[in-house]
Parts: C-alpha cells; sequence; structure tokens
C-alpha cells in the first residue's frame, strides 16, 4: 500500500505463497514478502488470510513511513514458513495483533538468522507506536516467539498469547519444510548419514554436508548452504531459544499468557527506570534442563521498577529458576531476596492436555481465580473503544470468584475442545477431527455432533 492516501484497505481470505514454493538459498534473496506496509496508508485490515513460504516477512515493513502508516489490524490469519518473520513491525502508528496462528519460523535469510515470529523495532527513525498483540498461538520457531528491540521507543502490549515448542537446542523437519512442503525428506536424509539422530541432535562431529548426502538431490539443487547453517547454528545455539526477549525497550506489558516447552521463557534486557517489565498472571512451565523462566537482565534501575506478580512457574520434576541480578533463584528465593513476586506460584497449572497444545485448566488447578484483573484491558477499552476483558476462546473473563492466570479461564459450561488432523495440508485434502478431549464439570461427554 503506497502513494497517495490509500485508506480503508481490507485484505481478506487470500492464499498468498510463491508459485515455486521454493525460496531462495542464503546468498540470492529477493526479500519476497505477502503484504507490505508502506508510508501514507490509513485503516487497513489484514484478515483471514493464508500466507506462507515466503524469503521475507509475512506482513510487515513500514520502513522510514514515519507514522504515516496508522492504524492497522493484522487477525486471524495463518502464517508459517518464511526466511524472515511473520509479522515485522517498524515505523507503523496503532496495530492490533490478533488471534493470528504463527508457525515454523527457522530464518535462513541474511537479515534473519534465527527464527522470529513477531519483530518490534526501529525502522530506521522511529519504532511502532501503541502495538497490542492479542490471543495469538505462536510455536515452532528456532530463535524467539516475540522480539522487541532496537530502540523501542514506547510501551508494547502483549496479552493472551500462547507461546510453545520455541527450541533451538535441536533439528526438527519443519526447519526445511520450505524446500519439500514437510521436510520430512530433508530430515529423512540428514538422519541416514547420521548427520542428526531420532531426536533431531546434531552430531558433534558434524563440518559439513559430503558429496554422498548431496547425491540424493537433484543436479539443480541450491539450498544445501542454508542445509548445512542450520546444522550448524543447532550445534552452537547451547538451548538459547526465548519464548519473548527484549532489548533497548521501553514498557513491555505481559499480561495473562502461556509459554510451554521453550528453552527459556522471558528475558528483558532494557535499562533504566523507563522501561519496566510488568509481569501478571503469566503461566510459564516446561523449560530445557539449564534454562530459565524468568531473566530480567536490565540494570538495577530496571529491576527496582519491575512487577511481578501473580505469575504461575513450573518445571516438572524441578523448580523455577529465576535469574536476578547474575543470581540464579528458586522462587521462594527469588520472593524473599527482591521483594517481589506477590501471588505468584511455583506449581503445576494442571493444563487439560500440553503435549496436545490444550492449555486449557483441569478443575483444580492452582491458576483459578489466583490472578487480578490488570489496567491494561481498561486502558484498551478507553484506548479502542472495545472490551477485550476474554480469555483466548473469547469467554468473559472472568468466570468465578476472581480473574485466572494463564490465558484459559475455567469454566463450569461444557467446554468443546476440537483436534484435526493433518493441521496443514493442499485441497483436495481428507481431515480427521477428534473430540475426545472435550470436557464438563458435570460428568463424562457421551456424544458429539459436528455442525
Amino acid at each position: 500500500v503506497d502513494g497517495g492516501i490509500a485508506e480503508n484497505v481490507v485484505f481478506y481470505n487470500n492464499h498468498i505463497h510463491p508459485y515455486d514454493m521454493v525460496p531462495p538459498d542464503v546468498i540470492a534473496e529477493p526479500d519476497r514478502c505477502g503484504v507490505g506496509i508502506a508510508a501514507r496508508s490509513n485503516r487497513v485490515w489484514i484478515v483471514d488470510n493464508h500466507i506462507h513460504h515466503l524469503s521475507g516477512d509475512c506482513v510487515g515493513a513500514g520502513h522510514a513511513a514515519g507514522y504515516t502508516a496508522r492504524n492497522y489490524y493484522i487477525g486471524r490469519n495463518i502464517i508459517h514458513d518464511t526466511s524472515e518473520n511473520a509479522v515485522d513491525l517498524k515505523e507503523v502508528e496503532n496495530i492490533v495483533v490478533s488471534e493470528n496462528i504463527m508457525y515454523n519460523y527457522a530464518g535462513g535469510s541474511s537479515g534473519q538468522v534465527d527464527g522470529v515470529a513477531i519483530v518490534l523495532h526501529y525502522g530506521p527513525t522511529y519504532s511502532p507506536k501503541n502495538t497490542w498483540v492479542l490471543y495469538n498461538e505462536i510455536y515452532n520457531c528456532n530463535g524467539t516467539g516475540i522480539q522487541v528491540g532496537g530502540d523501542q521507543e514506547h510501551p508494547v502490549y502483549i496479552i493472551g498469547n500462547i507461546i510453545h515448542d520455541i527450541s533451538n537446542g535441536i533439528v526438527q523437519a519443519y526447519m526445511f519444510e520450505s524446500f519439500d512442503l514437510g521436510g520430512e525428506f530433508i530430515f529423512s536424509k540428514l538422519l541416514q548419514k547420521g548427520y542428526v539422530n531420532a531426536e533431531g541432535e546434531v552430531n558433534p562431529s558434524f563440518t559439513g554436508l559430503e558429496n554422498e548426502f548431496k547425491s540424493w538431490f537433484p543436479p539443480d539443487y541450491d539450498q544445501f548452504s542454508y542445509i548445512e547453517n542450520v546444522l550448524n547454528r543447532t550445534l552452537n545455539s547451547q538451548e538459547t531459544a526465548t519464548g519473548y526477549r527484549s532489548w533497548g525497550c521501553q514498557a513491555v506489558y505481559m499480561i495473562n499468557n502461556v509459554f510451554y516447552n521453550n528453552n527459556n521463557g522471558i528475558r528483558h534486557n532494557a535499562m533504566g527506570s523507563a522501561s519496566p517489565l510488568i509481569l501478571y498472571n503469566n503461566i510459564i512451565s516446561k523449560i530445557s534442563d539449564d534454562g530459565y523462566h524468568l531473566f530480567p537482565g536490565g540494570d538495577t534501575p530496571n529491576r527496582a521498577v519491575a512487577e511481578i506478580s501473580y505469575n504461575i512457574f513450573f518445571q516438572p520434576g524441578g523448580q523455577a529458576r529465576i535469574i536476578w541480578g547474575g543470581t540464579t533463584y528458586n522462587l521462594s528465593q527469588f520472593q524473599q531476596n527482591t521483594g517481589k513476586g506477590e501471588g505468584c506460584l511455583d506449581a503445576d497449572p494442571l493444563f487439560v492436555d500440553p503435549d496436545n497444545n490444550n492449555f486449557s485448566l483441569q478443575p483444580g488447578s492452582p491458576a483459578i481465580d489466583a490472578g487480578i484483573e490488570h489496567s491494561i484491558y481498561q486502558l484498551f477499552q478507553d484506548t479502542f473503544g472495545l472490551d477485550i476483558r476474554v480469555d483466548y476462546e473469547g469467554r468473559t473473563r472472568p468466570q468465578g470468584s476472581g480473574w485466572d492466570i494463564g490465558a484459559y479461564e475455567y469454566t463450569l459450561l461444557p467446554v468443546a475442545v476440537i483436534q484435526n488432523e493433518p493441521k496443514q495440508g493442499y485441497t483436495p485434502l481428507n481431515v480427521s477431527f477428534d473430540g475426545s478431549q472435550s470436557k464438563s464439570p458435570h460428568g463424562d461427554i457421551v456424544s458429539y455432533e459436528w455442525d
């Protein structure tokens, strides 16, 4: 969108992807973008699109727009498998990124070495202004789920998102999805040659791809440099991926999110008292053995103004790990030594089925009624005229005597949970549905109807 003033533009229900489905290698990259944001654009809706397999960002830019790109809504899109980011925002004002599904980000371009789904940063003079990231699901990134950094001059609001399976300690098939629509062929060849094992761990003796491996591919195949880079980065990564990280930013409000099965949880490395981390009602569960749940790594004035309350930290078979001023604490030690952590718990949140990405709460969960309503919800209503006091499924908060911690409100009403396989593909495609994870507080569900 560029030239003149483009207003009231709707991108709806499009399927955006390159014809050949094969991105360039790391040497030659045309940086193909799905939907670009440019100057002099206003009131733009990007809704219900399927955008994937691009060498650039799926939605993004605003480079040098100087806030003449305004009022963008990016919602309910399925965005995956690009060499850069799902959403990359720069000099844009008033943005809501809501209810998108973003997955399979392994990097690969010169500008995005590791996979990051959402990036908010400068470009080149200003940074995104009044940015709200709401109720998205982000998974399978080998770098970071959400990244805020590079002279971010304005507060960022992150509410109700689910961020899981962010890991760079192993090689996974999705990292090669761009090349063979699933990545299974390349992964099987890596396994056959012994470059990786069945768990995706890279052979410590790996130095480079050999001629035998290359002989299994077409003569004109040119993606070997990318494959080699993935293995080398994974071999040297030491499980440093994070669900969220920030630096060089202003205040970050992190409210009612779920982080699960990531190498690390949240890292906020800002400086000064004007850049606090505001952390309420989040669940951070299941990190790597040497990872951390929370790492406010800024200077002393920044840590002093951090607000860390009513969160659940959980590590199966272990304790919460919070790094503060160079010291690693469990939750009790953190509370005693910092005076922060009011209402925080080290307890199993009792998700219904987290290994199948169902992060709703079981009866008896310590998250039920254990949170508070944060003023950020009223701020959104005052700004946009809409009430977002809801959970990930759109249920009104609270359902009980208090707000629940995490992305879901526990409800006494029956909850329908529908899982499908496969989760992606191209027409014609047979899809099977499973409702067995649905639940009711009144007893077992005995029948299902599909509408």
